[in-house]
């Protein structure tokens, strides 16, 4: 193997007869030919009478082959244990369930507020006949639905954990049998979490800000600004997204986007592929919207009173808007 390996590199013929028989006389397989610890060695083992250059290429040829190798090896199994991992998402049970569920929430409200229906096969209404206190109101409908929604939550709530918990664990070990894969994932630098922002500094005289005297709710200001800030760049954002997808799933290799062989020496893995067989995809949500944003921030801004989340950035008030 080791010779027809050298033989495939298409090394020059009358220096590639002598490279062959000096490893069939060495006996070297790949495990000794992985093994040689540098250009100097493997000069010697080829051919000694070659330019001490070509001992150093052809040492780097070697090395960067047995980490692709060692990949190959650690890469077995990836599919299953992908398709695996994907099995554990779904639960059938719970989603059967949640499904009966919710077409229970749709029957009691139709229900509800179908009851005084003039003949079962017929939607017309007959308002005349119920009087002001008979009517739906928001108590009553909160009684009616009550206990299935509170089951509809119970069982989320239970996959939620599950899928945090088990779920995850299964998801990472198909990424963590790469071992070679995953150390390089370990070794991204990531923030220091001591006097770091994820937010985007904010000027004191900027929309929603307390003390801009701008309105009586300066944090829907602040969220109406932002929205429509995510609106004017959505475009831009969505063909940035775009274009670097197209460029991870078209490039050769890593170093064809530019990344240093150094950082990233192993190749594209293609047994791990999404739906249609692309190395990556994506999808857009919608923008969300104040009036969504608006109860998360309610609920941010009572974490910054109590402490747990910073009410400034870089020394300049944040609103719970920008959480």
């Amino acid at each position: 193997d080791v010779v027809e390996y050298f033989e495939k590199l298409g090394v020059r013929s009358d220096r590639s007869k002598t490279i062959k028989q000096n490893l069939q006389n060495s006996n070297t397989n790949a495990t000794a030919l992985f093994n040689i610890p540098d250009a100097k060695s493997m000069g010697k083992l080829l051919d000694p009478l070659m330019h001490e250059d070509w001992g150093e290429i052809f040492q780097n040829i070697v090395q960067t082959h047995a980490i692709i190798q060692k990949d190959r090896m650690q890469s077995k199994g990836a599919v299953q244990r992908a398709a695996e991992a994907i099995k554990n998402m779904d639960n059938s049970s719970i989603r059967r369930k949640l499904f009966k569920l919710q077409q229970d929430v749709f029957l009691q409200y139709s229900k509800a507020i179908c009851s005084d229906l003039t003949s079962p096969l017929s939607w017309e209404y007959s308002f005349s006949s119920l009087t002001q206190s008979e009517r739906l109101d928001v108590n009553t409908t909160n009684n009616i639905l009550r206990k299935t929604v509170q089951d509809i939550i119970t069982l989320a709530q239970g996959e939620e954990e599950r899928l945090g918990n088990e779920v995850t664990t299964v998801c990472l070990q198909k990424y963590q049998a790469l071992e070679d894969r995953w150390a390089y994932v370990e070794k991204l630098p990531s923030p220091k979490k001591e006097n770091s922002c994820t937010q985007q500094p904010i000027l004191s005289n900027s929309i929603g800000i307390e003390g801009t005297n701008r309105g009586s709710n300066l944090v829907e200001e602040r969220l109406t600004h932002l929205v429509s800030t995510a609106k004017a760049l959505s475009a831009f954002f969505r063909q940035q997204i775009a274009l670097l997808t197209d460029l991870l799933n078209k490039a050769q290799n890593p170093q064809a986007m530019g990344l240093d062989f150094n950082d990233f020496p192993l190749p594209f893995n293609e047994s791990l592929l999404v739906n249609g067989g692309k190395r990556a995809n994506y999808t857009f949500g919608p923008i969300k919207q104040v009036e969504r944003a608006l109860k998360k921030a309610e609920e941010y801004k009572k974490e910054m009173d109590e402490g747990k989340k910073s009410s400034e950035c870089n020394k300049l008030p944040v609103s719970p808007a920008e959480y």
